[in-house]
C-alpha cells in the first residue's frame, strides 16, 4: 500500500565495558570476569624447581600458560644460565591476540619451550612477562639439572644393561667355572666338592645358572637345558663324587626373558624413546592398576617414572628393570 508511511530503525546496546566491575576496562583486563585480578600473568606448568630431568629426557622444554588481556602487546622472556654464563635467551611475541575475541569465554594461552640443556649441569631459569605499557612485578626464578647418562665406559650401552659397565667395547656376559680347575685331581677320600662358578651379567639380568655333570670325558653332547640342574648365579652347588671316576662339569646362564635355548649371548641393543618431559611418578594406586592391565606384569613390576614426548603419548618406566610401556 502506498499510502502506507514505513520507517525503519536500527540501534544496539553497548557491552558493558567493565563487566568485573573492578574500573579496568574489558579489553585491558586479562581477567574480565573476575574483579579480583586484572594483570597479565603466567604460570610455569613445567618443570618445578630442583628438578632433575632423569637422562631420558634429551629434549627439556618448558610448558607456560598465559592468561592475557585482549590487546596484550608484551613478550615473554627467558634466559638459561650455568653459573653466570648466558647459556640460552629466548623473548616470544607470537602470542595469538584473535583467540580471545569473547570477554565471557576468556581462557589462558599455553605454549612450549626447548631448552638446550646438557648432562650433568645445573641450570637457572629466569623467566618473566614483560609489557611497556604496564609494570609487571613477575621474575620467576628456578633450578634445573638433567641426571648423567649412565654409561660409565662409554661404549653407549647403558650400565644397567652392561655386564661391564668400566670396560669399554666389553658387551657380553662372562662365565668362568673358579672351582674345581681344569684336569683338578682330588684324593682318593673325595666325597664331595662345591661347584664355584663366577657369572658377569648386567644389572637388569634376569634369569638362571645351569649345569650339567658327566663321568666320562667322552661323546659330551651340546648343552642340553632341559636335562641340567637349575642353580642360582654366583651361588655354589655341592657335588658328590665317586673315588676312581673322572668328570666333566658344563654350565651356562640362560636369560628367562628369552625363549632361546642358545648358551651364546649376543651384543643386547636397546632403543630408547625421545622424551621431552618428566610428568612425576606413579603412586602406589596406579602401579597396582598397571599390573592388572599388563599383559606380561612379571615383566614389569614397579611402574615408576611417568614421561611424555613431544607427540604428548605418555610412556612409563619400571622402577627395577628399566622397561618401558607406552
Amino acid at each position: 500500500d502506498e499510502r502506507l508511511l514505513l520507517r525503519t530503525v536500527y540501534f544496539e546496546v553497548e557491552e558493558n565495558p567493565d563487566l568485573d566491575g573492578d574500573t579496568i576496562q574489558n579489553i585491558l583486563d586479562a581477567f574480565p570476569l573476575d574483579k579480583t585480578q586484572s594483570e597479565p600473568k603466567f604460570n610455569l606448568i613445567w618443570p618445578v624447581t630442583d628438578i632433575t630431568y632423569n637422562y631420558r629426557v634429551t629434549t627439556p622444554s618448558i610448558g607456560v600458560s598465559f592468561n592475557l588481556q585482549q590487546n596484550f602487546v608484551g613478550t615473554f622472556n627467558y634466559t638459561l644460565k650455568e653459573g653466570n654464563t648466558d647459556v640460552q635467551t629466548g623473548v616470544f611475541s607470537g602470542f595469538n591476540s584473535g583467540k580471545n575475541t569473547d570477554f565471557f569465554t576468556f581462557t589462558p594461552h599455553y605454549y612450549t619451550f626447548d631448552l638446550e640443556m646438557k648432562a650433568d649441569k645445573v641450570y637457572t631459569l629466569e623467566v618473566n612477562l614483560e609489557d611497556a605499557s604496564q609494570d609487571l612485578n613477575n621474575d620467576v626464578v628456578i633450578t634445573l639439572s638433567v641426571q648423567v647418562y649412565p654409561d660409565q665406559d662409554g661404549d653407549d650401552l647403558l650400565d644397567s644393561y652392561d655386564p661391564f659397565p668400566t670396560v669399554s667395547g666389553r658387551l657380553t656376559r662372562n662365565m668362568e667355572i673358579k672351582y674345581p680347575t681344569a684336569s683338578h685331581l682330588f684324593v682318593w677320600d673325595t666325597d664331595s666338592i662345591n661347584l664355584a662358578v663366577s657369572v658377569d651379567v648386567e644389572l637388569a639380568f634376569e634369569g638362571s645358572l645351569y649345569y650339567r655333570v658327566f663321568e666320562n670325558t667322552t661323546l659330551i653332547p651340546s648343552f642340553d637345558f632341559t636335562q641340567a640342574v637349575l642353580s642360582t648365579l654366583n651361588e655354589v652347588a655341592i657335588l658328590d663324587l665317586t673315588k676312581n671316576t673322572m668328570y666333566v662339569v658344563q654350565t651356562a646362564i640362560r636369560d628367562k626373558n628369552t625363549s632361546s635355548n642358545s648358551v651364546g649371548v649376543p651384543k643386547r641393543e636397546y632403543m630408547i624413546p625421545t622424551f621431552s618431559h618428566q610428568l612425576g611418578e606413579t603412586s602406589v594406586i596406579s602401579s597396582l592398576l598397571a599390573k592388572d592391565t599388563l599383559s606380561e606384569p612379571l615383566l614389569f613390576n614397579n611402574p615408576g617414572k611417568v614421561f611424555i614426548d613431544s607427540k604428548s603419548s605418555v610412556f612409563v618406566v619400571d622402577g627395577d628393570n628399566n622397561r618401558i610401556k607406552k
